[in-house]
This record gives structure tokens, C-alpha cells and sequence, in this order.
């Protein structure tokens, strides 16, 4: 038995062979694709874990002593041109004062070491203050944020008694209490727009310090204007703390408000919150 096999026509060949090259090809960039790809995905690999700049934002986390987490942020906004916003301040000041009390990783024998961390500080510090006079703080939990965050730093130093430090934050704690003036004539125009748990913070942050700013054009003191704003929204506030933290500020920097305080001691009243009270708040 004999098998016949059909002859192709040369126009069908020509069409087969025109799709084997199509289907090779697009085989070939497939390939290609992928072979791009992987070699994305080992760059990153092997490339080091730059935590002070990860996807345009300022991340501290590797920072491990106050040396690191100034480092960090003036190389991040020096390759950024100089341009930082709040959002980027506000991390940068609240890594630094946890890493305050952490001795440094060196004795500072070095002057010209010691000469570029100043240098590094003043231009952060700089960057900061200029901030503030340019009303780049648009979000206030920000805004209060960084206060928090300078004057954890400004109240810890002199208790760390350390020589290198203290030469190191020379400019901040010579001039801090005028950077808390203009902080407070920033954070007064955006109270309103602030929580209770951001008015617990920002009574805080000035009682830490034991500063109480007098406004010249109404002669009000910030406190006055905190606690104007507390007593609406006291009634939001869930977390016993926040009552006692707000109690011990104004009686810290000796400001007056029986308003606040009558609001205060209803509130525990109707709630019973007396019981929940620990020693730290009592």
C-alpha cells in the first residue's frame, strides 16, 4: 500500500517560513524581556539597602546614633537640592530624639570628623528653621511632630552630659527658645484643625522645655489658645493620659485655665475615670 504525500505550493511554504522567522522573534524578545528583568531584580539585589532614601522619602530606620540620623538626613536633602518638606522634618527630628540618649559609636578624637558633623547639623538645623519662617507646615500632626521631636532633644541633652554632644547641638540650645516662638505662631493658626491627641502632644512639647510663648498682638499665651480648643473636643478623647498629661503641661510651665480644668474634672466625674487612673498619672 503505497502512501501519496501532498506537494506544498510555494506560496505556502514562503507563508510558513514567514511565520517560523515571526514566531522566533517575538520567542527573542520574550527572552530578552526576561533576561532584562532578572538582571533588574539581581541589581537590586546586590545593591546596598539605602535607608535614608527609599522610594523619594526620608527613612531612618537604619540610623542606629544621633551622628547617623544627621548623616542621613543632610545627605538626603543635599541630593534632593536642598528641597525638604514637613513631612521629611518631622521624621528627621522625631528619629534624632530617640537616638539622644544613645552614646556615640566614636570618642570624637577626629576634628576633622567633628568639624563635618557640625557642619552637617547647622545645614539640617538651617533647613528646619527655614521651614517654619516659609509656612511650609501645611499638616499639623507634622507640625506638631517635629516640635515634639526638638524638644525631646533640647531636654535630654543637658542630662546626657556629654561634651561632644552638647558641642555638637551648640546652635540649637543657644537658640531655641526663639525656633519655639515661631513654632508657636505657626501651630497657633492651625489648632482648630488639630485632634486631641495632637493639643496633648503640642502642651507637651512645650512643658518638657518649661517655655510658655506670650503672643505680643493679643498678649495670650499659646496655652490660653490650646485650651480654648481642648475643651471642645475633650469630650472625643478616650485615653486617660491624655487628661493627665494636659493637667501636668499647664501646671509645668505655670499657665491657668480653669475652664479646661472644670471640663477636665467633669469628664472624670461622669465617666469614673478616677479607677483607671495609674501611679504615673496620679
Amino acid at each position: 500500500m503505497t502512501q501519496t504525500y501532498k506537494r506544498k505550493s510555494l506560496r505556502q511554504h514562503l507563508k510558513d517560513e514567514k511565520q517560523r522567522k515571526a514566531d522566533k522573534k517575538h520567542m527573542n524578545e520574550n527572552d530578552k524581556k526576561k533576561q532584562k528583568d532578572k538582571k533588574k531584580k539581581d541589581k537590586k539585589k546586590k545593591q546596598p539597602n539605602q535607608g535614608w532614601r527609599t522610594q523619594g522619602y526620608l527613612n531612618l530606620s537604619d540610623a542606629t546614633t544621633l551622628e547617623d540620623a544627621i548623616r542621613h538626613t543632610w545627605r538626603f536633602i543635599h541630593r534632593r537640592g536642598g528641597r525638604v518638606d514637613s513631612k521629611q522634618l518631622c521624621a528627621c527630628w522625631s528619629r534624632i530624639s530617640h537616638l539622644v540618649d544613645v552614646p556615640p559609636n566614636w570618642k570624637g578624637e577626629d576634628p576633622q570628623q567633628r568639624y563635618h558633623y557640625k557642619q552637617q547639623f547647622k545645614y539640617v538645623y538651617k533647613r528646619t528653621v527655614d521651614a517654619i519662617d516659609t509656612k511650609k507646615f501645611k499638616d499639623p500632626i507634622q507640625l506638631v511632630g517635629t516640635i515634639l521631636g526638638i524638644s525631646k532633644v533640647v531636654k535630654h541633652i543637658p542630662i546626657q552630659g556629654n561634651e561632644w554632644r552638647l558641642e555638637l547641638l551648640e546652635q540649637l540650645l543657644c537658640d531655641y527658645k526663639d525656633i519655639f516662638m515661631s513654632l508657636a505662631i505657626e501651630s497657633r493658626s492651625c489648632l482648630q484643625k488639630c485632634n486631641i491627641q495632637s493639643l496633648t502632644n503640642l502642651a507637651s512639647a512645650y512643658a518638657q522645655i518649661e517655655f510658655l510663648p506670650l503672643f505680643d498682638d493679643d498678649m495670650s499665651t499659646l496655652f490660653d489658645h490650646i485650651a480654648y480648643y481642648a475643651v471642645k473636643k475633650l469630650q472625643s478623647c478616650k485615653d486617660v493620659r491624655n487628661f493627665s498629661t494636659f493637667v501636668w503641661s499647664f501646671a509645668k510651665v505655670g499657665a491657668s485655665s480653669p475652664h479646661l480644668f472644670g471640663a477636665v474634672t467633669n469628664i472624670f466625674m461622669k465617666r469614673n475615670l478616677a479607677v483607671n487612673l495609674g501611679p504615673r498619672e496620679l
